[in-house]
């Protein structure tokens, strides 16, 4: 979806990023109605090692303040420590 938007935009100077962050210590399990799955998010995001919010965040800067001819596509985020997959 994301390079298929890159190919329309492109060419009017528009970036397109995906970007994936793993594990991060948000609020967003909060808004998960089912408890079973709102407790194993929890844990999910609370892992040793996590990502924070500003993480992302420092991320994001970068890929927006690259000159505008390079266009970052795609970054998956993930915590040092989470080598699970």
């Amino acid at each position: 979806m994301t390079d298929g938007l890159r190919r329309e935009v492109g060419p009017h100077g528009i970036r397109v990023c995906m970007v994936a962050p793993g594990p991060t210590r948000t609020e967003i399990a909060e808004g998960i109605t089912d408890p079973a799955h709102r407790e194993a998010i929890r844990v999910y995001i609370n892992q040793d090692g996590a990502l924070e919010p500003n993480d992302v965040a420092q991320t994001i800067v970068h890929i927006v303040s690259l000159s505008p001819r390079a266009n970052i596509s795609e970054v998956w985020i993930r915590a040092t420590t989470d080598v699970a997959y």
